[in-house]
């Protein structure tokens, strides 16, 4: 849980840093501490994974499904992050080069990123056989690599989406950048549940 205060703090150094060169370090590595730190929550997410593949041996629960499982993971990573970004903040005081809103909408944008990543890594299952399958390339087999990929992906979307992030012109386009991203990693992670477009959306729509 130290991972998640941590962060916070070291993601707002580093979108509020004025050297770019400890900016993007500080950002990165607190995207990776928040991304850890909201392990311990990843229970929740791993339920909701549980509730839409195994058989429900007691009847089914259409009620809150979504509240059940994925609010109180993003109320217990946020809430840290949050108060130890403000303050950061407050210590920085007055920021050079960096208007405070677009500080806190760039944290704001990491931290999302963050839950995105947690929520696709937690959702995984059993490795899909056809990763087994040989990838030959001039380099030799490449298959090992696609299996590391699949098995660290929320540390990969992470570090890759914060420094294309770093690399935007604006954080709104930063920002919009993580939702976009984080859209598309809950998105993917619904899917790892193997339900079908519709018969998904209806189920969740019960909840």
């Amino acid at each position: 849980a130290v991972f998640l205060p941590a962060g916070g703090a070291l993601v707002t150094l580093g979108v509020a840093a004025p050297d770019a060169r400890t900016a993007t370090l500080s950002w990165t590595v607190g995207a990776v501490a928040v991304y850890l730190g909201s392990g311990w929550v990843g229970e929740g997410w791993r339920g909701l994974r549980d509730e839409l593949t195994l058989a429900p041996l007691l009847g089914e629960w259409w009620g809150g499904v979504l509240a059940r499982t994925l609010a109180w993971p993003v109320v217990a990573v946020v809430a840290p992050v949050g108060l130890a970004g403000a303050v950061t903040v407050l210590t920085l005081l007055p920021l050079q080069g960096i208007d405070p809103a677009e500080a806190a909408l760039l944290t704001a944008g990491t931290v999302v990123l963050a839950l995105g990543a947690r929520l696709l890594r937690e959702m995984k299952s059993n490795l899909p056989v056809e990763l087994l399958l040989p990838i030959i390339t001039p380099l030799g087999d490449l298959s090992a690599l696609r299996v590391f990929v699949w098995q660290f992906d929320g540390l990969v979307v992470v570090l890759a989406g914060v420094l294309t992030m770093n690399a935007m012109p604006t954080a709104p386009a930063a920002a919009l950048l993580a939702t976009a991203a984080t859209t598309c990693c809950t998105w993917a992670a619904l899917r790892r549940t193997g339900w079908p477009l519709r018969p998904l959306t209806s189920r969740l729509r019960k909840a």
